[in-house]
C-alpha cells in the first residue's frame, strides 16, 4: 500500500493518450465515443513484484505482468517510480539501488544503471531536452547522479543538499528538493555545479516548473508528520524566481477546517494553463500561477497524487477510497471530474501509454 507521507510518489509522465472523434457530415454530427481506448502500466506488489498492463476504458488486464513476459527474468521488487523519456521508459527500484530502462516498443531491458556499491537509492529522475542527459537524485545521500542516457553511462555526481528527494529540470536549470535540510538546490546543468541553495519552509517533498518555466514551485509537508518527534508546522506551497533564484511568495495549504498545520501533501501537478493542483491527505486544492496569491478549494477527500497530461490536457488525480484506489480524469483548470476509474488496492506507480 501506499504511505500516507507519499514517499512513494506517484509519478507519472504521459507518452500517449490519444482521442478518436468520428464525425459524419455536417448535417450529421456523431461523436463515437466508444473508439477511444489508451493503456496504462500499474506496478504492483501483491503476489509478487510485477508491471501490470491494463486497457480502458474497459479496464481489461492486458499483461499481469509485461517485464517478465518479454525478459527472462521477474522483478525482485517493486518500482517506486515510473518515467519515460523518449523511446524509453524507466523503473526506479529505490530498494535494489537501481534504475531499469526499459526499451518502449517491446520491452526488453535495455540497461541497468546500478548505485548498490554506494547504496544510493534513486528517488526521482528528470530529463534535459537536449535527449542525452538524466539527473537522479537519492533521498538517503547528499548526492545527484548525471547521467548519460545515450550511451547509458554514469558521468558523474554533484554535491547537494541533504536528503534530496524530488527533482525537476527546465532549460538549463536542475532544481532539486532537499528534504532534510529544508532548501532547494540549483545545478546549472551547462557547468554540472550547484549554483544556489535556497533555504525554504521544512520537508519540501515535491517541486516543479510553471508552464512558462519561469517560476519553481516548491510543495513543502512541515514537521512532524514523517514519524519524527517535532513540533506541527504548517504544509506550504512556495514560487521560486528561476532567473533571479529569489522566492516570490509563499502560501499555506489550508482552507477553513483542513488546516495547513495537518496536512499532508501527497502529489504537485502543473497544467499548460498555468494551474498548480495539489493533493493532501485531507483535500486537493489548485492555484493560478500566473497570480501565485491564493489556495483554492476543489474538493474535500483522501488522495495520493496528481499529475498533468499534456497530450489530452487533463489533471489526473488519485483519490484514496479506503480499500483501494481511484484515477480522476479532470478539467486543467477547474479540476471538474470528468471520468473516474478504479484501480484496485496494491498500487505502488502507475503512468499511462
Amino acid at each position: 500500500m501506499l504511505t500516507k507521507y507519499s514517499k512513494l510518489s506517484i509519478v507519472f509522465s504521459i507518452i500517449s493518450l490519444i482521442p478518436f472523434l468520428l464525425s459524419c457530415s455536417d448535417e450529421e454530427k456523431l461523436v463515437d465515443n466508444t473508439k477511444e481506448v489508451w493503456r496504462m502500466l500499474i506496478a504492483r506488489d501483491y503476489p509478487n513484484p510485477r508491471i501490470e498492463m491494463l486497457e480502458f476504458p474497459s479496464i481489461k488486464v492486458i499483461s499481469n505482468d509485461i517485464v517478465s513476459e518479454n525478459n527472462n527474468f521477474n522483478l525482485s521488487s517493486t518500482p517506486t517510480k515510473i518515467k519515460i523519456f523518449r523511446n524509453m521508459i524507466y523503473f526506479l527500484m529505490s530498494s535494489d539501488y537501481k534504475i531499469l530502462v526499459f526499451n518502449l516498443i517491446d520491452f526488453k531491458l535495455a540497461h541497468e544503471f546500478d548505485f548498490s556499491d554506494e547504496k544510493l537509492e534513486p528517488t526521482d529522475i528528470c530529463f534535459l531536452t537536449n535527449g542525452t542527459t538524466a539527473y537522479v537524485c537519492h533521498k538517503n545521500s547528499s548526492l545527484v547522479t548525471v547521467l548519460d542516457i545515450y550511451f547509458f553511462k554514469k558521468a558523474r555526481q554533484i554535491e547537494v543538499g541533504n536528503g534530496p528527494i524530488a527533482i525537476a529540470c527546465s532549460g538549463n536549470q536542475v532544481y532539486v528538493a532537499n528534504y532534510n535540510d529544508n532548501s532547494v538546490s540549483v545545478i546549472d546543468s551547462r557547468t554540472n555545479e550547484q549554483l544556489e541553495l535556497i533555504k525554504l519552509s521544512p520537508k519540501p517533498i515535491y517541486i516543479g516548473f510553471d508552464y512558462t518555466g519561469k517560476t519553481a514551485v516548491v510543495v513543502s509537508m512541515g514537521f512532524g508528520k514523517d514519524g519524527a518527534i517535532n513540533e506541527k508546522t504548517p504544509a506550504v506551497v512556495t514560487f521560486i524566481d528561476v532567473e533571479n533564484k529569489l522566492i516570490e511568495n509563499s502560501l499555506e495549504l489550508g482552507y477553513q477546517m483542513q488546516k495547513s498545520i495537518d496536512q499532508i501533501p501527497t502529489g504537485l501537478g502543473i497544467t499548460e494553463t498555468n494551474w498548480a493542483f495539489i493533493p493532501t491527505n485531507e483535500m486537493l486544492v489548485r492555484i493560478d500561477l500566473r497570480r501565485k496569491d491564493r489556495v483554492i478549494f476543489v474538493n474535500r477527500s483522501k488522495y495520493s497524487g496528481a499529475l498533468y497530461n499534456y497530450f489530452k490536457k487533463e489533471i489526473w488525480i488519485i483519490r484514496d477510497d479506503g480499500n483501494e484506489y481511484s484515477l480522476l480524469i479532470s478539467n486543467q483548470t477547474t479540476g471538474t471530474v470528468q471520468q473516474r476509474f478504479q484501480l484496485g488496492k496494491d498500487i505502488k506507480a502507475i503512468h499511462p501509454l
